[in-house]
């Protein structure tokens, strides 16, 4: 989950996030959406709302996480 702020508005959205060693470093633009492929099996979508219901849990990104290092 990532939290966005500009000005004053704030939000968080699930977004796919690309690590490398462990650090941020880069994310999808649009938020995930919930989408499977029927052909994975009968609990594909439960498996991939399952993975959506743990983000939160996780540590929430900032947009700064991404910014380059160095």
């Amino acid at each position: 989950m990532i939290s966005f702020r500009h000005g004053e508005e704030a939000w968080c959205a699930i977004h796919e996030v690309y690590y490398d060693d462990g650090v941020p470093t880069g994310h999808t633009v649009e938020p995930a959406v919930a989408i499977w492929d029927p052909e994975e099996g009968d609990d594909a979508g439960a498996r991939t709302l399952e993975r959506m219901r743990e983000a939160p849990a996780k540590p929430v990104l900032t947009e700064s996480d991404f910014r380059r290092r160095g």
